[in-house]
């Protein structure tokens, strides 16, 4: 439904029919792509960000000198974003020092690129954990992740917003407050869903969920992608992911 309203309000505000097009594409990839992530190894989850995102820095497409994406099929998908809500599922489940090594690469990742709106999510995410798993390797990838957000912070982000991706809830609720707000409150939706799990999986939708109102409170306060309702698959696709991730059986996952 978030999808649509956003669709339905892209393509009457001016952007290329195409933005609707690829975003619905992208939860139709994404339903298959979740069923099949069953059969990968969630420790292949913890390293995904980290490795995307340094290929999309060695080897990925540039703007304004930024290397935030890798080149997939004619589509330039942002890379830690597409692999960073099944990361958040995967760090809670496995936890211990493997995880927390995992998320100080990621956070570096995010402090090279520079990304806060990445390193945010990060920090969110880990905070959620800290909730339900109070430990020192939990600790140490939270104060590494904080420490990547300020960083990042502090550099600023050297990209100018492009409509339609970044600044969309602010331009909506301009043009068209009823949209905003029904956006708005599917987000929060879809958001705050995953903590909703039961069958011990409640654990690893908390975190998805501090990763998802990181990004979403990032796009709030400057010029970061705004996931689900703003143009873009990698927030797409890596939702359906995650999702996939979080309600295979719990004995698959923790391996």
């Amino acid at each position: 439904m978030t999808l649509l309203v956003s669709g339905w309000w892209m393509v009457g505000a001016g952007a290329p029919r195409i933005y609707a097009i690829v975003n619905l594409a992208a939860v139709v990839a994404g339903v298959p792509l979740a069923l099949a992530i069953a059969r990968v190894p969630a420790n292949a989850a913890l390293i995904a960000p980290a490795v995307l995102g340094a290929l999309a820095l060695m080897f990925g497409p540039s703007s304004e000198g930024v290397h935030r994406w890798v080149a997939l099929g004619g589509l330039s998908i942002h890379a830690t974003m597409l692999a960073g809500p099944c990361f958040a599922v995967a760090f809670q489940r496995i936890g211990g020092w493997p995880a927390s090594i995992a998320a100080v690469a990621f956070a570096a990742v995010t402090a090279f690129q520079p990304d806060f709106g990445m390193a945010l999510a990060l920090t969110c995410s880990v905070a959620a954990t800290l909730v339900v798993r109070r430990d020192l390797p939990t600790l140490a990838a939270f104060a590494c992740a904080a420490l990547a957000t300020v960083w990042t912070a502090w550099r600023g982000d050297p990209l100018s917003a492009v409509p339609f991706v970044e600044g969309v809830v602010q331009r909506m609720a301009s043009e068209h407050s009823a949209a905003a707000l029904i956006s708005l409150a599917l987000l929060a939706l879809a958001t705050a869903a995953p903590t909703l799990s039961r069958e011990g999986r409640y654990a690893g939708g908390l975190a998805f969920a501090g990763y998802s109102a990181g990004l979403v409170g990032a796009s709030l306060i400057g010029p970061f992608p705004a996931p689900l309702v703003g143009y873009g698959a990698a927030p797409v696709l890596g939702y359906c992911l995650a999702l996939g991730l979080l309600f295979r059986p719990l004995s698959a996952t923790d391996r």
